[in-house]
């Protein structure tokens, strides 16, 4: 279940690694009252018939899921960005990967709270695997990025504890920094 935008965020990263993207773009922007979230990925893309079924929360790509037919994530995006009177935009084509583009009012009442997220940058930033992410946060005038490889140029590597520690004291303080903006 997905309770936080956050949620619907680590979501659409998910799929764009199973997709076998092997660099993601994310946009987080908060300002003029509103969220702007773009996930731009080069995976594999979908057809149209693809995207159609993407939209249906009975449908599930076969073998994405062996327990379960159902695939809810992108179908709880698109009805809380309806419920919230906000727009999305989703492009793909096979080979050239896929890209969500929404904005929605960030004081409407149906808006799900944000959730963690400088955890949700962290989680992005140590699935295994080679890819890239890139991610691109602001709030006001104020913004920090993220790109996976410097991170692991910095750090020397991803998955020790001492690593992950300092990457999350790191998004925490980035966080902390735009928190004091208003929006």
């Amino acid at each position: 279940m997905h309770y936080t935008l956050c949620d619907y965020l680590l979501d659409l990263f998910q799929n764009s690694l199973e997709a076998g993207s092997r660099h993601t773009s994310v946009r987080w922007e908060e300002g003029d009252g509103s969220l702007h979230l773009v996930v731009q990925d080069t995976g594999r893309g979908m057809t149209e018939r693809d995207l159609r079924r993407a939209r249906d929360p009975f449908y599930s790509e076969p073998g994405k899921h062996p327990e379960r037919r159902v695939g809810l994530g992108l179908p709880f995006l698109l009805q809380t960005v309806d419920a919230t009177g906000g727009d999305i935009g989703i492009t793909s084509r096979p080979g050239d990967g896929t890209t969500i583009d929404c904005t929605m009012p960030l004081d409407h009442v149906d808006l799900p709270p944000v959730g963690d997220l400088p955890g949700t940058f962290l989680q992005m930033c140590i699935y295994e695997g080679t890819y890239e992410v890139e991610i691109f946060r602001r709030r006001g005038e104020v913004s920090y990025t993220l790109s996976r490889a410097e991170l692991t140029d910095a750090l020397g590597e991803l998955d020790s504890a001492a690593s992950v520690s300092l990457l999350r004291q790191y998004l925490r303080e980035q966080e902390h920094e735009l928190e004091m903006m208003e929006v």
